[in-house]
């Protein structure tokens, strides 16, 4: 039996959303499977259901060859016989009980003298020595999350589920600590599956993702691909395409599609899956390349002439939006707006590769 993790969810709630959810996942190696959505894309009843703390209204879950739900047949494997870590969004941890107390809640079936051996290797492991008898309130955000984190290992469970686990930190901590949950999770070798609605995070974190949206599955693949490459006009926005804009496929050539759009022709990379006439084309600000003069031919095939109608600071990278037949936001640098002079009404000619473009159908 294939080491991998089948889930078929479909969970109906009354007089409310339907959640449909169908993916799969290795658990043979240590794998970060990210579930990444809005808030109420379903990703949380998903990880429940995954728990046992919901029951499916259809569908079934198998956990390397074991089944732990499946309707049909009528099995629902509780929780407890799951052997499932679970690290809720606030950490849920007991306020009046310490760092050693909260992770060796859960271990009474264990002798006092096991008990204290897993607790001792779990405070060492999650850099914990030394704070084992302060409450939770004395702990930075970081310290009670890997607090919590030791509390869902304890019981040396087989898939260990987090349910937007840094989304309690501040921006600097979270930021910080994305590195140090990647490098535990990957260290700890127990497959885990994370919530979050944060790109940056899933890129950071996952191995695989899964695109949730409106209690259905819209995507799955690793975060690269899904980042550049987003087969859903809604995958798109989620991950942040600065330009999703419609168009007709009017020829395919030589491993090429010719997409009109407003009155520009668009040469993208064609695919086997472009089986399709209206479209969209899916271009990432930071490949579009602009400059004051007109591009000789080179290796990209798109110079699009028009003209700068918008400057929009945002930090490292601004956005400048071109009117080039179409609306073209491209992410440039303040540096490269002030070389090339960049106001409102600059003529500018727009580069953009064939292979930075990806076509999605409409």
């Amino acid at each position: 039996m294939a080491a991998e993790l089948v889930a078929e969810v479909e969970k109906a709630y009354l007089n409310g959303p339907l959640i449909r959810a169908k993916f799969s996942m290795p658990v043979d190696h240590g794998h970060v499977a990210v579930l990444f959505g809005l808030s109420g894309s379903g990703k949380t009843t998903v990880l429940r259901c995954l728990a046992g703390l919901e029951h499916l209204t259809r569908g079934r879950i198998v956990f390397h060859g074991d089944v732990w739900a499946d309707v049909e047949r009528g099995i629902m494997v509780p929780p407890q016989q799951r052997a499932v870590g679970f690290v809720f969004q606030d950490y849920a941890l007991f306020p009046h009980l310490t760092v050693e107390e909260n992770i060796a809640y859960g271990m009474s079936s264990r002798s006092r003298a096991e008990r204290r051996q897993r607790v001792a290797s779990l405070l060492e492991q999650m850099q914990l020595t030394g704070l084992e008898h302060r409450k939770p309130q004395a702990l930075s955000g970081g310290q009670q999350q890997r607090v919590a984190l030791a509390r869902a290992l304890a019981r040396n469970p087989r898939l260990l589920l987090l349910d937007e686990p840094l989304s309690a930190l501040d921006l600097p901590t979270r930021l910080r600590l994305r590195g140090e949950l990647r490098a535990l999770l990957h260290d700890i070798g127990i497959p885990a599956i994370l919530i979050t609605h944060d790109w940056s995070e899933a890129l950071s974190l996952g191995d695989s993702v899964v695109v949730m949206a409106q209690g259905g599955v819209l995507q799955t693949g690793s975060p690269q691909e899904v980042f550049t490459r987003p087969t859903h006009p809604d995958v798109a926005s989620l991950v942040g395409v600065d330009n999703l804009v419609p168009g007709e496929i009017v020829r395919r050539e030589a491993g090429l599609v010719y997409v009109q759009v407003g009155t520009q022709t668009i040469v993208a990379v064609d695919s086997p899956d472009n089986e399709f006439t209206a479209c969209y084309i899916s271009i990432r600000g930071e490949n579009v390349a602009l400059d004051r003069e007109p591009i000789a031919a080179g290796s990209a095939r798109n110079h699009l002439a028009g003209r700068v109608v918008e400057i929009q600071p945002s930090g490292q990278l601004d956005r400048v939006v071109v009117d080039v037949g179409f609306r073209l936001v491209a992410l440039v640098t303040p540096l490269a707006i002030k070389e090339l002079e960049l106001v409102e009404g600059s003529a500018i000619t727009a580069t953009i590769k064939a292979a930075a473009i990806h076509v999605i159908p409409r």
